[in-house]
């Protein structure tokens, strides 16, 4: 069993209680998510199963769009509502306030450190294990872009509603922690809902009672595709190396084998030539 499943999960559990429980559903074959989400948060959940899992950096990359509710007024470890509360203040902005700082985050490209209750790895152990041991632990600030940021609601009872797409790599508690220091004020992640990854939207997902596989040829629908004779196919399938005698393209492309299966992705790097990027 090979493909992808795309599971709507609910708020209140982790993203591995998903897989936990596909796993007694499929046995047999390598399951993983590509890309975690709190258990704050619900929505798409990518699970990729088999040699999909393979997939995981492609998908990784895409862009990802969210919406949520930002609460104001407490300074929460985590930056989510989860949390222990450090300090707090009451707010003193304003609508005006508010709108200024969307805008100004929103097409934005930043150093953004990560919240400490994280999955994040350092020297070997996770971030959130140091934060629970009481112990300090320093993050590295990473390049993300927040392409939109757009309230969907008034400024109201310490609260806004939002919708925003970012780019791989981006926290939505550290946007909304960073949108309060903008503002000099304290603000949390209330609320999280992932609502797409690249092509693919929670609109289209299901439970893990009631999931539908995506197969890998499926997911490659728009690629080019070729197709060679016997010998050549079993050269691809070892990892050979393909150039413009084979094809002339500046876009990766797909090969497939006899049957119509992908078996592998390649990548141009010039000269006319293509290095296999992923062989399933």
């Amino acid at each position: 069993m090979n493909g992808i499943l795309l599971i709507d999960k609910p708020s209140g559990i982790t993203s591995y209680d998903v897989i936990r429980e596909l796993k007694k559903k499929i046995k047999g074959v390598k399951i993983g998510h590509a890309g975690t989400l709190d258990p704050l948060a619900s929505g798409l959940l990518i699970v990729l199963v088999g040699s999909a899992t393979k997939l995981f950096d492609l998908i990784q990359a895409d862009k990802k769009r969210y919406s949520g509710t930002i609460i104001f007024g407490n300074l929460y470890d985590s930056y989510d509502i989860k949390g222990n509360i450090l300090e707090a203040k009451i707010p003193q902005i304003t609508e005006e306030d508010v709108v200024r700082g969307f805008n100004h985050f929103n097409n934005l490209t930043y150093m953004q450190t990560p919240p400490i209750y994280s999955a994040l790895k350092v020297h070997g152990k996770k971030a959130y294990e140091y934060a629970r041991e009481g112990k300090e632990v320093k993050l590295d600030p990473r390049e993300v872009t927040i392409h939109t940021f757009k309230k969907t609601s008034t400024y109201e009872n310490y609260q806004v509603s939002f919708e925003t797409l970012v780019s791989k790599q981006t926290y939505i508690r550290s946007l909304a922690y960073d949108l309060g220091s903008y503002l000099s004020e304290f603000a949390a992640l209330k609320t999280l809902k992932r609502e797409e990854i690249g092509p693919f939207k929670v609109t289209d997902a299901t439970s893990v009672d009631n999931y539908e596989l995506i197969s890998i040829n499926e997911y490659f629908k728009d690629f080019k595709k070729l197709k060679f004779d016997e010998y050549t196919t079993k050269l691809v399938k070892n990892g050979v190396w393909l150039d413009d005698r084979q094809t002339d393209t500046s876009n990766e492309f797909v090969v497939l084998d006899e049957t119509g299966n992908v078996i592998a992705l390649y990548e141009p790097v010039g000269d006319g030539r293509y290095r296999p990027k992923i062989m399933f």
